[in-house]
């Protein structure tokens, strides 16, 4: 459902002041910072935290929605089913926001230095670990629950996305991964096309791609495709009109007039668009509106406002959101067709599903914790990426008027961290919570007679 590599900067900005509270920071020439996760490149400052609560809030719809899609497998009569039928299409908004996310962190680079085989090898860096670890798990549901497929033929499929052609769904082990699969897909021809790809032939894709969604939102009487071989080509219509009008709105959202709104109310708004009951005679027309303005919400969410009080748990959403999305499914169908076994219905049915969900949500913490982010941060400096020893003396370095003392620093960060980030063009600084181990690994990679002062000078002390 992620961060540039900073080029060198050559410019100079003088300090602006010479008095006690200016420090000259200097800034090497090319520091290559990590791929990041997707929701860590979202609008500069605070904004971040609003794309990483509506991402949230997208994955905990999801799995609401496939608890109803386990009942119904299971035959089972589930309250919340009918308030949730329409929650698969907070995957046509995970795939605007992946758009846009993807543009801002890499079309500038992608225009310059980096290579399409090798942003494709960061993306998969970023989605496979966890995948993985989902794909495991329906392995492991699957020969729970005797299901009738080959397994191990599945499982080496799946492990290398590759569609199960033998089987009606085209991921049997982990449904979800269809979406993965075909994001990978349109990264790939975002970059290969990103050279020709202007602003006017993106509008022009964009329209193309609204009406073969709306094609097939009329064709299949639902968006809900994708996830299957007979409505594969719905899956390309709705990742192509979500993908690059996500890339659409983050070029031109600095000249459009959206208004500052709190991030509750956009969330909210969200959350009853995937909630609503919707009867379906009327899903096709329904769920073409609402992924319609998908791409609005989130122009508007990218310049909301968010509460002091929510901005930990927002970040908190966003990074566990992408594990929720893609451990959930296994968990879900084990304990619905245990469930189902005994004989449980209506109320009995739900309270241990919902049990299950959150159950989902713990493992995707520790997943997170334990697994992905050690991963990340050891997949993130390959050999031939770590920082130079050669460090412009200080005498020579450009130079940066750094924060004053007794200025905010961000949470987590050393002030030397924080000067570091400061000294980074706007568009290209780190989310929150990585500024400080990026620079930490950056300084620990170079000599000690060459690290950065305390007050975060760089050159030989």
């Amino acid at each position: 459902m992620d961060g540039p590599l900073v080029a060198a900067r050559q410019d100079q900005r003088p300090s602006s002041g010479n008095g006690p509270d200016s420090q000259t920071v200097a800034v090497p020439p090319a520091y290559p910072p990590p791929a990041a996760k997707p929701t860590q490149h979202g609008p500069k400052g605070p904004h971040i935290a609003t794309l990483d609560a509506l991402r949230g809030v997208a994955a905990i719809a999801v799995v609401l929605h496939h608890i109803g899609v386990e009942a119904s497998h299971c035959r089972v009569a589930d309250p919340l089913h009918s308030w949730f039928t329409h929650g698969y299409l907070a995957v046509d908004f995970f795939f605007v926001l992946s758009g846009f996310v993807i543009s801002k962190a890499y079309e500038a680079r992608l225009r310059a230095d980096l290579g399409p085989w090798r942003y494709m090898i960061i993306r998969a860096k970023r989605l496979y670990p966890v995948i993985a670890v989902g794909t495991l798990l329906g392995l492991f549901g699957a020969i729970l629950c005797n299901n009738n497929i080959n397994l191990w033929l599945a499982f080496a499929a799946q492990l290398f996305f590759v569609p199960f052609v033998t089987s009606q769904i085209t991921f049997v082990l982990n449904v979800v991964q269809w979406s993965l699969a075909f994001e990978l897909a349109i990264n790939a021809v975002h970059a290969a096309s990103l050279r020709h790809l202007t602003t006017p032939r993106l509008v022009a894709l964009v329209g193309v791609s609204l009406f073969a969604l709306g094609a097939a939102a009329f064709y299949y009487h639902t968006l809900g495709v994708g996830w299957a071989l007979h409505n594969a080509p719905g899956g390309f219509a709705r990742i192509s009109f979500g993908f690059f009008a996500g890339v659409l709105v983050q070029r031109v959202l600095t000249h459009l007039p959206v208004p500052q709104v709190s991030i509750v109310w956009i969330g909210l708004c969200i959350a009853t668009l995937l909630a609503l009951p919707i009867p379906p005679w009327r899903s096709a027309g329904y769920d073409l509106i609402v992924a319609a303005l998908f791409p609005l919400l989130v122009a508007v969410s990218a310049r909301a406002s968010i509460p002091k009080a929510l901005a930990g748990s927002c970040i908190i959403m966003g990074r566990l959101s992408y594990p929720l999305y893609a451990l959930h499914v296994p968990i879900l169908a084990v304990t619905a067709t245990a469930l189902a076994a005994r004989g449980m219905r209506g109320t009995d049915f739900l309270i241990p599903m919902l049990g299950a969900a959150g159950a989902a949500m713990a493992l995707s913490a520790v997943v997170d914790r334990f697994l992905d982010a050690p991963l990340q941060s050891a997949l993130r400096l390959p050999r031939g990426e770590r920082p130079s020893v050669a460090i412009i003396p200080a005498a020579s370095a450009v130079s940066i008027r750094a924060p004053a003392r007794g200025a905010t620093t961000l949470p987590g960060c050393s002030r030397a961290a924080c000067e570091f980030r400061s000294a980074l063009p706007r568009g290209e600084r780190h989310a929150m919570r990585d500024v400080g181990v990026d620079y930490d690994r950056f300084r620990s990679a170079l000599p000690r007679g060459e690290r950065p002062h305390s007050h975060g000078t760089c050159g030989p002390r």
